[in-house]
């Protein structure tokens, strides 16, 4: 049986049970440059899109475009002369990991979206690609399937903060947020916060670059208070703990800038993450001065108000600074009832 033959065989042309064994066998070969060129050819010449799909398959299956240079740029040329939504499917499929993918992700069929979502190369180039088309109309399920994808990506949450912060959407309100905390929950909560938080260096700089203060404040704002919501669904890390209370160990200045924030996150914790935090406090409160001390009650009254169950706790370890922070069990008190 020729190649050719092969591939008809294993085409949805072929409605026998030998299609399954021509899939395998297709499957097994050793595909090198010359068998790979050769199924390019086909797809030059009149074949059915049933067979072009197969022949796409194929060289996806075996990663041939990235393997070999001139077999991706011969599928991208047939994916943008394509007009078979499924056989340019199986063509954005056979073209994973190259640059040519993003192209089609404003495809106009969802299935090809699907497609180059999934087989994006995880590049910086690609994220900023992905993360456009999240914010700018995105079917559902595409979007589902980037989320999925982000782990991929290497040092991703300076990635998606800056373009967050600086990218113009022309979609707003609840479905922005919703998108938002879709993203955020995918990321890691330590280094995100930390992003979200500290606007310095070279970030900070672009941001001046393109947004006035205010509105680089009301960005930043809108971003912090999508984390906070994200969190009131989501396992909280303990990492991201250390790294708040680390937030209130800076000195009384610092602290000032991100205590709403800090405030916000303890009205979401739940109660496995509140006893850890009142655990950190007493552990922190035993070498502290009273100045800090101050600060670790007041998160400690601040958590009683939103998690009352762990009012006992709480009143615990504020028992031990009652006398260097005189009446602080009695605001805890107040703060549950």
């Amino acid at each position: 049986m020729t190649l050719r033959e092969q591939i008809h065989a294993a085409s949805e042309l072929n409605a026998s049970a030998s299609r399954l064994l021509a899939v395998a066998e297709l499957k097994a070969s050793a595909l090198d440059r010359e068998v790979a060129r050769e199924l390019c050819d086909y797809l030059q010449d009149d074949l059915h899109p049933a067979e072009r799909t197969t022949v796409a398959q194929v060289l996806g299956f075996h990663k041939s475009a990235t393997r070999f240079s001139e077999v991706g740029a011969a599928l991208h040329a047939q994916a943008e002369l394509e007009d078979d939504v499924i056989a340019l499917r199986a063509l954005v499929f056979a073209l994973q990991g190259c640059e040519a993918v993003t192209q089609f992700l404003t495809h106009r069929d969802e299935g090809v979206v699907l497609e180059a979502v999934v087989n994006a190369p995880a590049n910086t180039q690609s994220l900023q690609a992905l993360l456009h088309v999240a914010f700018e109309g995105l079917q559902n399920r595409p979007f589902e399937a980037l989320c999925g994808r982000l782990a991929d990506f290497e040092d991703i949450v300076p990635h998606v903060v800056a373009f967050l912060m600086t990218a113009e959407f022309r979609e707003g309100g609840g479905r922005f947020d919703d998108r938002v905390r879709h993203v955020f929950s995918e990321l890691p909560q330590p280094l995100l916060f930390e992003a979200l938080v500290d606007v310095r260096g070279d970030l900070e700089r672009t941001y001046k670059q393109i947004w006035p203060g205010i509105w680089r404040r009301e960005r930043q704002r809108r971003l912090l208070e999508q984390f906070v919501e994200m969190l009131a669904n989501h396992e909280v890390d303990s990492q991201l703990i250390e790294v708040v209370l680390s937030r209130v160990v800076a000195d009384e200045q610092s602290y000032g800038d991100y205590v709403r924030i800090v405030r916000g996150l303890l009205g979401v914790f739940n109660t496995k993450a509140a006893l850890t935090w009142i655990a950190a406090c007493k552990r922190l409160g035993e070498k502290a001065d009273r100045t800090l001390l101050s600060r670790l009650a007041e998160t400690l009254v601040t958590l009683v108000r939103s998690a009352p169950l762990i009012v006992d706790e709480a009143q615990a370890v504020l028992a031990l600074w009652e006398p260097q922070l005189p009446g602080v069990r009695m605001k805890a008190f107040h703060a549950a009832r």
